[in-house]
């Protein structure tokens, strides 16, 4: 009860600064500091935290450079841009988070934000925190509900609907343009994937399920709509079946994100409606493509005014990203009209002319509806808002069930517009936004008052002389929209494959052309046919090439290595009038991040999906350093895991049963980090993935730390150790860790055992010996000879291997020789964590090898030493803090909490776990207490640079932290 009412204190007393400020200067929502105000301290809720947006306020130059890329580009260099920033307070924020979150914490970068669940208390004490520009409440959100609806025929009365015909949509139809080869994207209710007037057109029938459809909710289901809401402004935008024509584009495609009231007991929230976007702008989550970005997004939602502060700009950062990548947002104006300032956010903001465009509705007398939501906007009362005005009044369109309704509102009006920039893309793909939303405004025809007015903003769109407005299309006038390869989804170094290639000519002006590929540089290629026709008949804009290109590739390219081409169109007069650029990636690119350690002696690349190597001669060449000692070239082939429960349920990254290369089944959950400062002159990298690409998964989590050493003698070492944890709530038994080392230091290799060190070890005749020595839980060693060709392993084979306990090693045969280590047979009950760990040992001796080996267990031993001396908990009211600077040099602050008057000791000690000096011992009263140490021990001497370890004890409690000093 004292701890609550301290808290409820702390809680007021922050509340108090807030409101103390305006409220443009507080970081809390009104609604969320209602919710602190009314609710106990550790009452949990979720929140959206976004940081200072530095990324906006000095991005000026970034977004000049955008200027003069084409949308491809702009989307590849947005997506590169905002993927790599790192605000300065992030760190600090995600440690917090991290720290007090109740959940699992999300990260998001479209703008540097995170959702977390934190109590009020913490919600309280983060808003003090620098760095950050708003907390909200991770509100659910809810779409523009129609404000009247009703059962539509399935029949119309008309080929072309009444609302086309007022936009004179047909006038652009009669040019060619009915949106092909353009991508229209709404984030609604849903759509209905198999409603007969727009299953055809769905993106999904010819890519992945993830590409094309975005749910929380169910995102292995098949699109669908609960409501009906969405599948009603999906069909505004591109429906049509037979001869009935009621959507704007018709030839377009579509992919959706169910983002709102999908049918949980919870509606969707803010975090879900960011990560969609996140989604948007790279659907595939390939960042080498382009084409699975839609033109435009159609916003059918958004926020009630009393949740966030007048003019909140949550989603400010969010919409100029995506449009920076050259996607249109479109917003319905909402049906909250007919009073002013009725402009849900983020439809609301009116920093320009041109953001936030939002649609207000007019009836089919051109008179703005009642319910149509006006401006001014509390932004800017100056500028014009809605920007526009569409049919929303009585919309017959497609709904659930394969049927059809009549609904009116602003939802119903915007999809007129996103469908409209589908036409205009398909004329000119490479129009801006900036362009494609002056275009409207520029056309649009003054209702109402003479003059632009808060009903019906610049006016009603019509279509008839909007591309007037857009510049001519952009040269060339032939677009690749893909390459593939036949029958692969890649091709191997060394391999030969058929390539087809996807041409787009999106003004439909040439019924046939012909296509001649180069290669810019030739070598290490061989085209051995280099010239196809495309034929896209009258008016088409879309063909393939009719016979396939076919090309060799060298097998000295390494996987992910992009070549570049171009690709020569002549047309039916044969003078040559484009020459296109492209790239072909070669092989398989990696799954995940590569990284080097290297010394003065050692230089091994590793990953965090399982594999070590990558050098040119290893099974899986992605440029890398592989594995070489002291000047050596590349002496490893192949190293990858294996772990399994069953011949069914096995996991690997190594060679298939026939001994190929066979891409990892373990991807990233957490990317390799950079090098880091380990103890006793060591430097470690660490990575965390999972079995996500196996057929059968197995539900754990592995933990990869990788170390080299810099110390003179030292450096012939590579500890690698893994954790694996199970991340269920059940027990998983059976398990089987193993590591495939397949070394090639010449033609005729030997293998020797040590069994007092647990040693495996191969040699040559020329004094090379690159070994394994246990470290944990490696219990057995297998060797094999590969002879003439690579041996395979098929499943089976590999659980014989794991699960018998016994080493197999003949050290007479010698040759191109391998061995795989591994554990004996664990169990992991529900959180459970099991270590295995090894070392990588060379040396030009079998002296330096064995002192390798014995080297590596000591600075195992002692590691483990180090950390089982300082283990310890924590409780709430004794806190001992992270040194602050660390590393340091030359002094750094050490400070803790104390709950009670004590006699405390504050020590310091080196990682041999010999005292250096003490800092205070003596009494303590209660609070908080800092010291600060300057890198002397008790003679005052100077210490030398490494690893620290510094102890709190009060008597009752004791706790310890690392810190490190450089000099």
């Amino acid at each position: 009860m004292l701890r609550q009412f301290v808290q409820s204190i702390f809680i007021c007393l922050i509340l108090l600064i807030t409101s103390s400020s305006s409220a443009s200067g507080s970081v809390l929502s009104p609604g969320l500091t209602d919710i602190i105000e009314k609710n106990q301290s550790d009452s949990v809720f979720t929140v959206l935290i976004i940081l200072d947006n530095d990324n906006q306020k000095n991005g000026q130059n970034f977004n000049a450079a955008l200027s003069t890329k084409n949308r491809s580009e702009k989307i590849k260099s947005v997506i590169s841009y905002l993927t790599s920033y790192k605000s300065d307070s992030q760190s600090d924020i995600h440690d917090f988070l991290k720290e007090r979150s109740k959940s699992d914490i999300i990260k998001h970068w479209i703008v540097p934000a995170f959702t977390a669940e934190l109590s009020t208390a913490d919600i309280a004490l983060l808003s003090q925190q620098p760095g950050i520009s708003r907390i909200v409440e991770n509100i659910q959100l809810s779409f523009d509900s129609p404000v009247k609806s009703a059962p539509a025929p399935i029949s119309a009365s008309v080929a072309v609907s009444n609302e086309l015909t007022m936009m004179n949509i047909p006038t652009l139809w009669n040019r060619g343009l009915k949106g092909t080869g353009r991508l229209v994207c709404s984030f609604d209710t849903g759509v209905d994937g198999v409603h007969p007037a727009l299953a055809s057109k769905w993106r999904g029938n010819n890519s992945s399920l993830e590409s094309s459809w975005f749910s929380k909710v169910a995102p292995d289901s098949l699109p669908y709509d609960v409501t009906g809401h969405g599948t009603h402004t999906m069909g505004v935008m591109v429906g049509a079946m037979d001869a009935d024509s009621f959507g704007v584009a018709p030839e377009a495609e579509w992919i959706s994100a169910g983002v709102i009231d999908q049918g949980r007991s919870l509606s969707m929230t803010i975090s879900d409606i960011i990560e969609a976007f996140q989604w948007a702008l790279n659907p595939d989550g390939d960042t080498t493509t382009t084409d699975d970005v839609p033109d435009v997004i159609l916003n059918s939602w958004g926020i009630p005014k009393g949740l966030f502060f007048p003019c909140d700009d949550t989603f400010w950062g969010v919409i100029d990203n995506v449009e920076a990548a050259g996607v249109v947002t479109i917003f319905a104006a909402g049906n909250e009209g007919p009073e002013p300032m009725t402009l849900r956010s983020p439809a609301d903001r009116a920093s320009t002319a041109l953001n936030s465009f939002c649609v207000g509705a007019v009836n089919h007398n051109m008179e703005v509806a009642g319910f149509s939501s006006r401006g001014p906007s509390s932004c800017n009362p100056s500028q014009i808002k809605p920007e526009v005005v569409a049919p929303g009044v009585n919309i017959r369109s497609s709904t659930k069930g394969g049927g059809f309704m009549y609904m009116s509102g602003t939802s119903m009006a915007a999809p007129y517009i996103a469908g409209i920039v589908a036409l205009i893309r398909q004329y000119n793909p490479e129009a801006t936004v900036e362009q494609i939303k002056n275009a409207f405004i520029q056309s649009a025809i003054d209702l109402g008052t003479d003059g632009d007015d808060n009903g019906y903003g610049h006016g009603f769109v019509d279509v008839a002389n909007i591309l007037n407005y857009i510049p001519s299309p952009y040269q060339p006038e032939f677009i690749i929209q893909s390459t593939s390869f036949a029958g692969n989804t890649y091709i191997m170094p060394g391999e030969s494959s058929e390539l087809n290639i996807t041409l787009l000519n999106p003004v439909g002006n040439v019924s046939s052309t012909t296509g001649q590929i180069q290669a810019f540089n030739k070598s290490g290629v061989i085209i051995e046919n280099d010239i196809s026709n495309f034929f896209f008949g009258i008016g088409g804009t879309i063909a393939q090439n009719s016979v396939p290109y076919e090309l060799t590739f060298d097998s000295s390219f390494y996987h992910g290595q992009e070549l570049e081409f171009n690709l020569i169109i002549t047309p039916q007069n044969g003078l040559a009038i484009d020459t296109i650029a492209f790239t072909l990636t070669v092989g398989l690119p990696a799954g995940g991040e590569v990284a080097g350690h290297t010394n003065s002696k050692l230089q091994v690349s590793v990953s965090d999906f399982g594999q070590f190597g990558f050098a040119p001669g290893s099974i899986y060449n992605l440029n890398g350093d592989g594995f070489s000692f002291n000047g050596s070239g590349n002496l490893l082939y192949e190293s990858g895991l294996v772990v399994g429960r069953s011949a069914l349920q096995m996991s690997t990254s190594i060679r298939d049963e026939n001994g190929n290369f066979k891409a990892t089944d373990f991807s990233p959950v957490v990317s390799l980090s950079d090098s880091e400062i380990s103890y006793e002159g060591g430097e470690s990298r660490t990575a965390v993935f999972k079995d996500i690409n196996s057929e059968i998964q197995i539900p754990i989590e592995i933990s990869q730390e990788t170390i080299h050493y810099n110390n003179p003698g030292e450096e012939g070492i590579l500890v690698v150790s893994y954790s694996v944890t199970n991340k269920t709530i059940e027990s998983i038994t059976g398990l089987y860790f193993g590591q495939l080392h397949d070394f090639t230091l010449s033609d005729n290799d030997m293998i020797e055992y040590d069994e007092l060190l647990s040693l495996l070890y191969q040699r040559n005749s020329s004094n090379m010996f690159v070994g394994v020595v246990n470290l944990k839980n490696i219990s057995t060693f297998k060797v094999f000879d590969n002879a003439d060709t690579k041996i395979g392993f098929s499943k089976s084979e590999l659980m014989v291997l794991l699960s018998d306990n016994n080493n197999s090693i003949n050290d007479t045969i010698s040759g191109d020789l391998m061995f795989l280590s591994s554990t004996s047979r664990f169990n992991l009950s529900p959180g459970e964590s099991y270590e295995a760990v090894y070392a990588y040992v060379c040396g030009n001796s079998l002296n330096e090898l064995y002192d390798n080996a014995v080297l590596a267990k000591e600075k195992y031993d002692l590691a483990t030493d180090i950390k089982d001396n300082f283990a310890g908990q924590l409780p709430d009211n004794f806190i001992l803090n992270q040194n602050y600077p660390n590393p340091f040099n030359p002094t750094t602050t050490i400070s803790f909490q104390l709950a009670k008057t004590s006699d405390v000791n504050l020590e310091i000690f080196n990682v041999l776990g010999r005292k250096v000096k003490t800092l205070h011992n003596g009494q303590l009263h209660s609070g908080e207490h800092k010291f600060e140490w300057d890198a002397t021990d008790n003679n005052e001497q100077q210490v030398a640079s490494g690893i620290y370890f510094y102890r709190l004890d009060d008597g009752t409690h004791s706790a310890s932290q690392k810190m490190t000093l450089l000099k």
